[in-house]
């Protein structure tokens, strides 16, 4: 096998290097930060990953360099040459392929709550703009009525300064109770609740969770207000995450939409309008090919195109979640995910393609101690 000689003239390093096959990548900077960096939060690597990975890296680059530079294949090389080119060759393009580990391993981490599980939802806001609601539900271990008292004691165990959040203001209700369907809040009179927005939003936000189609306001026991809740906003569901110290949940958007479909594509990257806390469910790379509903609006199909690089990783599982919680903001009931075909996708973490899913109940699930 030829080898270079660096004194040789005839070999243009530059040239060669010219070779190498163009990766192009037409995203802003930016946006790949905030593409990436909701991702990685989520799990803390260890620090000796980092330097590990790097160190990886370099061997990579240099193992490639040096095969391209320092090695160079004749015409009239034997079969038994090309081969290992040919299983090389083979490698590179596994490679660029995405055919690597991911960062993150098979998770039944889940973004939702599932319809055999027991919770009560409590609507949390950023604390800069009190506008960004985010429904969290605690899971409990039997179903539980809602109470002011059950409700104060559940916030009281919450780790806001972890979240980034803050608890719905419930100092100046007196009661909390439910009647059939209907919530009863029973507000001390001479507040400023009852002009309160932010507080309304809240409130429907919590209960709407709850199945819950009605509210009613009392002060000091005197009818105020009622007002429906509908369990189905037509909002999209997209991703909080205060900061790269704080978790990951979902929240739904203020704007409403005509359709699923509208939704979904202002749920993908390239149409998401960023801005910090959030970001976009469906990352850059992943593209819906269409959105089939049946006509009596009980079933969704959700289908990728072939070439959307999804992993089975916890970045995908949020999206899947966000996608399922924003069918049932439409009114579905079921919803089946396919295509993908080249990423060989048949689940990720617990949730199946090819097989339709019941939607979740609520966004947002977190077991406290």
């Amino acid at each position: 096998m030829e080898k270079y000689d660096w004194k040789d003239n005839t070999y243009n390093i530059e040239e060669l290097l010219k070779k190498f096959p163009v990766v192009k990548d037409h995203r802003q900077p930016q946006e790949i930060y905030e593409a990436i960096s909701p991702k990685l939060v989520k799990r803390k690597r260890p620090l000796w990953l980092f330097p590990a990975a790097a160190s990886f890296g370099v061997l990579v680059v240099v193992f490639i360099v040096s095969s391209s530079l320092f090695t160079h294949k004749p015409m009239n090389s034997s079969k038994k040459d090309s081969s290992k080119q040919e299983t090389m060759d083979m490698g590179l393009n596994t490679l660029q392929a995405n055919d690597v580990p991911n960062i993150f391993s098979e998770t039944n981490q889940r973004y939702a709550v599932q319809p055999e599980e027991n919770y009560l939802t409590f609507s949390l806001t950023d604390p800069n703009d009190k506008k960004i609601i985010i429904p969290i539900s605690m899971i409990t271990d039997e179903k539980e009525l809602p109470s002011l008292r059950n409700y104060n004691n559940k916030i009281s165990k919450m780790p806001f300064d972890q979240w980034g959040l803050l608890p719905i203001d419930l100092d100046n209700v007196k009661k909390l109770y439910a009647k059939d369907d209907k919530l009863i809040i029973d507000i001390k009179s001479h507040t400023t609740s009852l002009d309160n927005n932010t507080f309304f939003e809240s409130i429907k936000e919590t209960f709407r969770w709850q199945n819950y189609h009605e509210i009613e306001l009392l002060s000091d026991g005197k009818s105020e207000a009622i007002f429906p809740v509908d369990e189905a906003g037509n909002h999209a569901f997209i991703e909080y995450m205060y900061d790269e110290d704080h978790p990951t949940f979902l929240t739904p958007t203020k704007e409403r939409y005509n359709t699923l479909s509208e939704a979904v594509k202002y749920m993908e990257s390239e149409n998401f309008k960023w801005q910090k806390p959030l970001h976009p469910p469906i990352p850059d790379g992943v593209d819906i090919e269409k959105i089939e509903g049946d006509k009596n609006k009980e079933h969704v199909k959700i289908t990728f195109t072939n070439d959307s690089g999804i992993q089975n990783n916890e970045a995908t599982t949020l999206m899947l979640d966000s996608l399922l919680l924003t069918a049932r903001e439409f009114g579905y009931k079921t919803v089946t995910f396919s295509g993908a075909e080249d990423s060989s996708i048949e689940q990720i973490g617990p949730i199946p393609f090819h097989t339709a899913i019941t939607v979740p109940v609520a966004p947002n699930p977190v077991v406290l101690e």
